[in-house]
Parts: structure tokens; sequence; C-alpha cells
């Protein structure tokens, strides 16, 4: 058994060490341990990958903070999952990240008004992933809201539990 640690931004720089130590162990099994405060989208997708593709030899840990895209990927992976004591979750509608508004609720430069006509399109997409995981119409709604809903422990093991359940062929 082999152990690695995500403690940080989930970056390229991230990704790259990862990928790297996940192919220089083969045959290992892995046990990665996470808390992180998200990060970039893209390298979160490169980690998702190569866990998935490792799944059946990963577990993956949740030890304190996974948020944002660290809450994405939790949830996302294929592989053994576990929540430690003092773990603690945060998302955010991913779409609306970064742009600006006016009090109206409008982007407020032309930019954000483009990306914010895409980011529309994808966003039934994602809260449908936030109601199959189990969040209630509160947590929904302010994630609506594009503000950040915080989970406890408990909530982020009821989502765990929730995904086993469904997962279970009984």
């Amino acid at each position: 058994m082999k152990y690695y640690y995500i403690g940080d931004t989930l970056n390229d720089e991230a990704a790259e060490k990862f990928t790297s130590f996940i192919s220089s162990n083969p045959e290992e099994d892995l046990t990665i341990y996470i808390s992180s405060p998200g990060g970039n989208v893209d390298a979160m997708g490169v980690l998702l990958h190569a866990i998935n593709k490792n799944a059946h030899r990963i577990i993956l840990v949740a030890t304190g903070a996974i948020y944002s895209c660290a809450f994405i990927l939790f949830y996302s992976v294929k592989c053994e999952r576990e929540i430690l004591e003092g773990a603690s979750g945060l998302y955010h509608y991913l779409g609306n990240t970064g742009m600006r508004f006016t009090a109206g609720g409008v982007p407020d430069n032309p930019t954000d008004r483009a990306k914010y006509k895409e980011t529309k399109k994808d966003a039934k997409k994602e809260i449908d992933w936030c109601k199959k995981l189990g969040m209630n119409k509160e947590e929904i709604e302010i994630i609506k809201r594009s503000d950040e809903a915080f989970f406890s422990n408990e909530r982020l093991r009821e989502f765990l539990e929730k995904q086993q359940e469904e997962m279970s062929p009984y």
C-alpha cells in the first residue's frame, strides 16, 4: 500500500505530480488523502480521469476541506471513498465563478455576458447532479444564487451513503 496526500489547490502542478505518482506505482494499491480548497476545473478533470482509470486500486479519503473542485472530484470518482472526522465540504455553482454581476443579477461587462450565456446551458446539468447527490431544496437554492453551500461532516457522509446505496445491486 502506498499513500499520497493532495493538500493544496488543484492545479496543473498538482495534477502532474499525482499522475506521475500513479504511473510510478503501477501495481500498488493506493490510498489518496485529500484536503483542498478546490482549484482549476481542468486539473480536476485530469485527477478524476487518473483516479477512475485506476479505481480498482485506489481509496480516496477526505481528511479536511473538500471544497469546490475537490468536492466535485470526491463525489465523481468511481473508487472506494471514506470521510474522516473533521472533514467538511463546500460547493458552489462553477459556471459563474469569477463573473461580476450588477445588483440586478446581470453580468456587468460584455465578456461576462457572453460567458454567462454559455454557462446557463450547463446549469440544468449541474443542478441535476446536485439533486442526484442528495442536496435538499435549500442547498440547491443557495447554489442557484451562486452562493457557497457549506456541508458538515455528517452531511458529507449522507451524500456518500446515498451514492453507495444507488450503486448497490440490492
